[in-house]
């Protein structure tokens, strides 16, 4: 149950990303005609892109990127290994990881909520609340916390995790 709430919510993720790398393009080339063309640029066009666009096509799709094996893999070693003593250090590699994007999604979160409650805004054309441009941050890393935790255990209990692409699948670029 957990595997399909986590994968559903990667499918979310993703289509946020999907829609935001259009809108980055869209946004930067319209941008660029109007400023070379008619001497007009978007005044608004690099924060919005740098603090909202980029961040809403990153971090909602880490998690998805880490199932689907697009990552960097060392697994010259790793191959060498028999299947359990790698599905333990698998584990144990994505128990350090989580360790270290839970810590991350803890002060994501801090900061989202501290900048909610103080209304802080972008100092731009437009006043953005800079809350926005955290969230995606704390809700990425909190799903690849979610889907660290699942892989970990579904390691330890089965020593193999079909719902994660490794090396030997195909996966690590």
């Amino acid at each position: 149950m957990m595997e399909r709430a986590v994968q559903r919510l990667e499918a979310a993720g993703a289509a946020v990303s999907g829609v935001c790398l259009p809108a980055i393009m869209v946004v930067i080339s319209l941008d660029a005609i109007l400023r070379y063309l008619f001497n007009a640029p978007l005044q608004w066009a690099f924060d919005v892109v740098s603090y909202y666009l980029m961040v809403f096509a990153a971090f909602p799709v880490l998690s998805r990127t880490f199932s689907h094996g697009d990552h960097i893999a060392i697994g010259v070693v790793r191959a060498r290994l028999p299947p359990r003593l790698r599905g333990w250090l698998d584990a144990a590699a994505a128990l350090l990881a989580l360790v270290v994007f839970a810590t991350i999604a803890a002060g994501s979160w801090d900061n989202t909520i501290h900048a909610y409650a103080e209304g802080e805004y972008l100092p731009s054309y437009f006043n953005l609340p800079l809350w926005i441009s955290h969230l995606p941050i704390a809700l990425g890393t909190t799903l690849l916390v979610l889907r660290l935790a699942s892989h970990a255990l579904t390691l330890l209990v089965h020593g193999h995790d079909p719902h994660v692409i490794t090396a030997e699948d195909g996966g690590g670029k």
